[in-house]
């Protein structure tokens, strides 16, 4: 019989491995990876006794029911320093989880690894990844509200940084690709929000996220949407000029498409009530990016105030009268 997550399980009246059942306790389990690896039984802990059982405990989960390797399990104890005993001590780290987790998950010994039978237990990675992937399908056809209700609800399934209580060598493994799984689903959680309006609602969110990924151009943009839609335009400016500062010192590479599309909507757009402004681009970058970034060279000049581009001939009567930057028909600027 499969589970939701499709891990095969048996009735639970089966004993529960090699080693016996265990400690059996009343109701269901429930397993944490998105924060410091855990288990809980009704609502209460389950004790596990350190980092390397729980390192132990997270890679069998991690491969949804499919063999793990006593190498996958030796690299993710000890990368590539394992001890002579480490067999053996993978064996001890098993049996203490079979023990702990009872008739409530089976570890079935099967050729050169073990098999992790999670019979129906919740798994918070898997409950993230099928709201995630509802919500992102919900925003592509427009349900903006279902959307942000189903990815805010995947967001809730975290409780810190996947995996912080593993070994270092797991977390180099595997951390990377569950936090990009939880920014992929942030960022089109704030889309579909800012999509329904939510604009004020998400600017202190924005700049908090803005402050902890400052090279983050998606998030950037998005803040600057807010600020402009929130009547914050002299702060949205600021927000795209630092950012194109930190992307020049810290990447030498220019504000790509979305960061410079989102600055050039909110000077389309001007404020409620006011004038409409003339559209001015992003201001110019300066400096050769170094690195291998697609964006090469710095952005054309920006007109000068005749509204020819610096560098090329002009004349007085294409120049404002008496600009001081024109002189014998060139730009001095």
């Amino acid at each position: 019989m499969l589970n939701s997550a499709g891990v095969a399980s048996r009735p639970a009246g089966e004993g529960g491995g090699p080693d016996g059942p265990g400690a059996d306790g009343p109701g269901p389990l429930a397993f944490r990876l998105l924060g410091p690896v855990s288990v809980t039984r009704a609502g209460a802990a389950v004790p596990l006794s350190g980092t390397k059982v729980r390192t132990v405990l997270a890679v069998l989960l991690l491969a949804r029911g499919a063999l793990v390797a006593d190498s996958r399990l030796s690299a993710a104890l000890w990368e590539d320093a394992p001890p002579p005993t480490s067999n053996a001590q993978i064996y001890t780290y098993v049996s203490r989880l079979r023990k702990t987790l009872g008739s409530g998950a089976r570890i079935d010994r099967k050729g050169p690894g073990y098999v992790f039978d999670a019979r129906g237990a919740e798994i918070d990675l898997l409950d993230f990844e099928r709201l995630e992937r509802h919500g992102r399908r919900a925003f592509a056809e427009n349900r903006h509200e279902e959307a942000a209700r189903l990815l805010g609800a995947a967001l809730d399934c975290w409780s810190g940084h996947a995996l912080e209580n593993a070994t270092e060598y797991l977390l180099r493994f595997e951390r990377p690709r569950l936090e990009a799984l939880r920014k992929r689903a942030l960022e089109c959680r704030i889309e579909a929000e800012l999509s329904l309006g939510r604009h004020r609602l998400l600017v202190p969110e924005l700049l908090s996220l803005v402050v902890r990924f400052p090279m983050d151009e998606n998030l950037r943009a998005h803040l600057i949407t807010a600020l402009h839609h929130s009547d914050r335009h002299a702060e949205a400016v600021r927000v795209y000029g630092e950012g194109r500062r930190i992307l020049e010192e810290q990447l030498g590479v220019v504000p790509g498409q979305r960061l410079s599309g989102a600055y050039l909507r909110m000077l389309r757009g001007g404020s409620a009530g006011a004038a409409r402004r003339p559209l001015v681009p992003p201001p110019a970058r300066t400096g050769v990016p170094t690195g291998h970034d697609h964006r090469k060279a710095a952005a054309p000049a920006a007109p000068c105030r005749g509204g020819v581009r610096c560098g090329q001939p002009c004349s007085r009567r294409t120049a404002e009268p008496g600009c001081p930057r024109h002189k014998d028909g060139d730009c001095h600027e």
